[in-house]
């Protein structure tokens, strides 16, 4: 307010800091802290030649300096003020720029010639314009402006420096969202798919209360990618009175979508819905139900626990895995119970997935069964009861006995399975037993990759 008061007490007195062009420009337009109390100077400057007269200073100075000024006289002098900077002969890209600084609305018809302007780089300038002046009269072309066929441009040097569809879905979302959702909404009903997903995107992105019933209705939308983003949307918004949509959504024929779906039911954490996530462990997608699974362990609820002890034995590895880990943190004695059972499933999947996930439950009373477990006929299930379970579990001395005891097992898949298991764990003490495994009487125990691993390891 000091240097404003300045200004005028200078002016009025005729003081030649402010009547003498050159000084006026070389003590204050030239110097950056005078920017914005010359502007507020302006915006009370009831006399329109001196207003014009500093504007037209101001533009020889620096012309992105007279644009700012231009548009900081009172609305009655900007016809002028603003056309100086429309006249100014510099590249047409320039002369958008400058307008859309003036932040005058007579500015606004010349940036909607712009925005349709067959130069990628003058759309991209006169959008970003168009969001900065806030003029709800701008929206339309701003709207029309998201199907641009130029989304990139490239420059000299191959970078992507013009995102014209990128500029224009910023400067939609710099409007006050009861002004800009009425237009997105009708953009969804366009005829344009590209519209749909571009009025999705800023619906998204908007992260305001205001937009939650457009993007309920967005859940029946014909596009899956709409549907899917505003699920996405509507969960993190935390948008409560969307879950019984939500969970009417979890019968969209699209996987992503009931994908997204469960994400967002998942982040509302209401206990409403956790009978629909239980549901969804049943689901026809591998992704929705791996989706389901993890998301469960959000919920300390042990309604869960039946479903996931099923899921444990799901087809997908995934799937089991986000089961297992989320049983265990519901319930770790189950979990146990659960994954020792699984250990005699009928498929090697499930049993290797539930001897890693024991080693992951660190609970060292299992040692004995996951032992015993290295009978397994198959590889995959050998390997994860040694790497991912035994080996994290650390043997103690009557466990590794009891291994080197097995080298002379009558069941060959137990001499194989401890053989291997010593190798994994580099017991010393097993060298000698293990290259007498070299003349068993049984060629998978003679396996030379594993005595050579333990020899390897040793030498």
């Amino acid at each position: 307010m000091e240097m404003i008061s300045e200004l005028l007490i200078k002016l009025r007195a005729e003081h030649p800091d402010l009547i003498d062009d050159l000084r006026f420009q070389r003590i204050y337009l030239n110097h950056i802290k005078w920017t914005e109390p010359i502007a507020l100077l302006l915006a009370e400057l009831e006399d329109e030649s001196q207003a014009i007269r500093i504007v037209r200073l101001a533009i020889k100075v620096d012309f992105a300096l007279g644009a700012r000024l231009a548009g900081a006289v009172q609305p009655r002098f900007q016809a002028q003020a603003v056309a100086m900077v429309r006249e100014l002969p510099v590249p047409e890209w320039l002369k958008i720029e400058l307008l859309g600084r003036t932040q005058s609305d007579l500015a606004l018809p010349s940036l909607l010639d712009a925005i349709v302007h067959q130069d990628a780089n003058i759309r991209s300038i006169a959008a970003a314009a168009l969001g900065e002046l806030g003029d709800r009269a701008g929206i339309p072309s701003l709207m029309n402006a998201l199907t641009d066929p130029h989304t990139i441009r490239v420059d000299e040097w191959g970078t992507d420096i013009y995102d014209v569809r990128g500029v224009v879905e910023k400067a939609l979302e710099k409007f006050a969202p009861d002004v800009v959702i009425p237009y997105l909404v009708n953009g969804l009903a366009s005829e344009h798919v590209e519209l749909h997903w571009q009025s999705i995107e800023i619906l998204a992105k908007l992260h305001v209360d205001a937009a939650i019933p457009a993007l309920i209705d967005a859940l029946i939308h014909e596009s899956f990618y709409v549907r899917q983003r505003a699920a996405e949307a509507l969960g993190k918004l935390g948008a409560e009175v969307a879950i019984p949509n939500l969970i009417h959504a979890l019968a969209d024929e699209d996987s992503t979508v009931r994908g997204s779906v469960i994400d967002a039911l998942g982040k509302l954490n209401a206990d409403a819905v956790i009978p629909s996530i239980i549901k969804a462990l049943n689901d026809r997608s591998e992704n929705v139900r791996k989706n389901a699974a993890c998301i469960l362990d959000r919920f300390p609820n042990k309604l869960a626990i039946p479903a996931l002890i099923n899921a444990i034995t799901d087809e997908d590895h995934d799937v089991r895995s986000n089961a297992v880990k989320t049983l265990g943190n519901l319930d770790r004695r189950v979990a146990t119970a659960t994954l020792l059972n699984a250990l005699n499933h009928r498929n090697y999947g499930v049993r290797a997935n539930a001897a890693a996930a024991l080693g992951n439950l660190g609970d060292r009373t299992v040692i004995p069964a996951l032992i015993d477990a290295l009978a397994d006929e198959h590889p995959h299930v050998l390997y994860n009861i040694a790497e991912w379970a035994l080996k994290k579990l650390n043997l103690g001395e009557q466990e590794i006995f009891k291994l080197i005891q097995a080298l002379t097992d009558p069941n060959y898949l137990m001499r194989r399975g401890a053989a291997y298991t010593l190798g994994i764990l580099g017991v010393k003490s097993a060298v000698p037993a293990l290259i007498g495994l070299l003349e068993d009487r049984n060629a998978n125990v003679r396996w030379l990759q594993v005595v050579r691993r333990s020899r390897h390891k040793y030498r």
